[in-house]
């Protein structure tokens, strides 16, 4: 294994030097080209004869340049592992390392400089019930439950057609025929589709204001629903195939064919079992109190949310950490997504703030020992699916049980059961930070939360969007 040796270039900055002697490679480098001879097959030449000089030639610079990657790579993580030496970001070449100049043809001994960033370690303050963190009490609503009930009726109703005017809520259905000078098109489309009226633009809605069954008008299909795309128009209005490149008017003549509008209906024991599961609800009232709790249970998690963002900044000037901001700079500009000096400066201290956040509920895990186990993944995978699911259709717990299973198991889900495990583990510092600070509850009205919400999203919003302009992608460490 290669020698490697650590020098201390500030309080958090290290430079790593491997040195790798001939007589650690030379042999795997033989190996590895005999092996490749073994195999190649090259014109002029039977499997397993071509001259070794030749594979040499061929083959010996990148057989020589991946070895030795590989054998500098694993002898630093090895270092790492046995100092028990935590690091930020990666090892990247140290300043003045000049890239490699690997000779297959004549055997030497290679040094190689690396510099780490290594990760701060301090001891975590204010978290104690002396520091005090508000938690918002968002006072509800009653028109929000007004609107659960709507909703509930309208999912409950019968759509029947109707003479009157066109309003939200109705679908409509037209026929159109397709027009060119103000006349109907030659050879051109005839078309019947329905769309409801919700989903029209503001401009096709000014338009088709007042209007019903019968009633005439021309307008621009390719602007009838709000955000439309044009190949969305050609397939699901025109049904036009997506090998059909005809040219097509924008304007049609469109005809009411029909509106239907949601009747309400008595909302019956089969109707209240159908969307809140069996024997869960039974009146209109406790339709009310359910609606009510659920928001309730929702405004309170957003809550949640916003005191943990608060108790995290609270943290985070509690607690002076320092990075090792130059090697960061560097690593970002050695593995970042093509990104200048500039870009650097003008988005670090996003990452860096987000970097000192993860590195307090890091330390929040290890005091306190939080893990994660089999049975809290698949308990929250089966929340995470009942929420996907959703609706009004109800499912037993055994479907979730059973579909949670097959999640767990299976490989092309594992990014699903990695978000379930962080979900899991991000709840356990949540409640933990809850039940280790001073929590003060503030009642607030529901505009004034939402204003707070909408400042909070925002923000994370901007860090979100410097990390992935400096990586190209989701944030990473």
């Amino acid at each position: 294994m290669p020698k490697v040796i650590k020098e201390d270039l500030d309080q958090l900055r290290s430079k790593l030097i491997v040195t790798l002697e001939k007589s650690e490679y030379e042999p795997k480098f033989n190996s590895e080209l005999t092996r490749f001879r073994n195999r190649a097959q090259l014109k002029g030449f039977r499997k397993g004869k071509v001259p070794s000089s030749f594979v040499k030639k061929m083959y010996g610079e990148s057989i020589m340049a991946d070895l030795i990657n590989n054998l500098t790579g694993e002898s630093v993580e090895k270092y790492l592992e046995t100092e028990k030496i935590e690091i930020l970001g990666g090892p990247i070449p140290a300043e003045g390392q000049a890239g490699l100049d690997l000779d297959h043809n004549e055997m030497k001994d290679y040094t190689f400089e690396f510099e780490i960033g290594r990760k701060p370690d301090f001891e975590l303050e204010g978290l104690s019930k002396s520091d005090l963190i508000e938690w918002h009490d968002v006072e509800l609503k009653e028109e929000w439950i007004d609107e659960e009930m709507k909703q509930l009726h309208n999912w409950a109703g019968e759509r029947q057609p109707t003479g009157e005017a066109m309003k939200e809520g109705d679908m409509i259905e037209f026929s159109g025929v397709e027009l060119q000078d103000g006349a109907p098109k030659e050879g051109g489309l005839n078309i019947k589709f329905k769309v409801l009226f919700n989903n029209l633009s503001d401009e096709a809605k000014a338009i088709l204001e007042g209007k019903k069954l019968g009633d005439v008008v021309r307008l621009d299909v390719f602007k009838l629903e709000k955000n439309a795309s044009p190949k969305s128009v050609r397939k699901y209005i025109l049904e036009l195939d997506e090998n059909d490149k005809r040219e097509v008017s924008e304007v049609f003549e469109l005809t009411v064919e029909e509106v239907t509008r949601i009747i309400p209906v008595e909302l019956t024991q089969e109707k209240f079992d159908q969307y809140f599961g069996p024997d869960k609800v039974h009146s209109e009232e406790e339709a009310r109190e359910h609606f009510k709790t659920a928001l309730k249970e929702y405004y309170n998690k957003q809550a949640d949310n916003i005191f943990f963002k608060s108790a995290l900044d609270y943290l985070y000037d509690k607690n002076d950490i320092q990075l090792p901001d130059t090697f960061l700079k560097r690593w970002l500009k050695v593995t970042g997504n093509k990104i200048s000096d500039k870009e650097i400066e003008r988005d670090y201290a996003y990452y860096a703030e987000s970097l000192k956040r993860r590195l307090i509920t890091r330390k929040i895990v290890e005091k306190f020992d939080l893990s994660v186990n089999e049975e809290e993944i698949l308990n929250q995978l089966k929340s995470d699916l009942k929420r996907t699911i959703g609706g009004g259709m109800y499912y037993d717990d055994a479907f979730f049980e059973n579909t949670a299973q097959m999640v767990y198991k299976e490989e092309k889900y594992k990014k699903m059961v990695d978000e379930s495990a962080d979900a899991v583990i991000s709840d356990k510092i949540f409640h933990t930070v809850k039940d280790n600070i001073g929590v003060i509850e503030k009642p607030i009205k529901a505009d004034d939360f939402l204003e707070l919400v909408r400042a909070t999203n925002e923000k994370f919003e901007e860090e979100k969007a410097a990390n992935q302009r400096l990586f190209g992608a989701d944030e990473e460490e």
